[in-house]
């Protein structure tokens, strides 16, 4: 009477539930991976919507005064204009007053994030 080693279908069956579990794990990294990017472009986002809020206020208080504005963003204006960076997050605001009005704009090197 002869008898069949089961052992090259346990290991058959052993290797298949490793390919299984490693694809997942593969899966599994590339989805928390893409959650990373979404979170630090959400951060940045709401880094750029403070900045720009508290830009306006300042200059809302200080009623259209540049020099006051930036002076409390704790930079110094060049004429009519002023760049405040945030060098954590890469991003810059950038504060342009012309004719009491003024244009806030938030910065990533050269795309407009806000």
């Amino acid at each position: 009477m002869r008898t069949h080693s089961k052992t090259p279908l346990f290991l058959m069956e052993l290797i298949i539930m490793l390919l299984v579990f490693s694809i997942s794990a593969a899966i599994c990294l590339k989805v928390f991976v893409g959650a990373r990017k979404v979170a630090d472009e959400s951060r940045r986002l709401d880094t750029a919507v403070m900045m720009a809020q508290t830009a306006a206020e300042y200059w809302k208080s200080t009623h259209g005064d540049l020099g006051e504005t930036a002076e409390m963003m704790g930079v110094v204006p060049n004429e009519d204009r002023f760049v405040v960076r945030d060098e954590k997050n890469w991003i810059y605001l950038e504060f342009v007053s012309e004719d009491m009005t003024a244009c806030i704009d938030i910065m990533n090197g050269e795309e407009k994030i806000f």
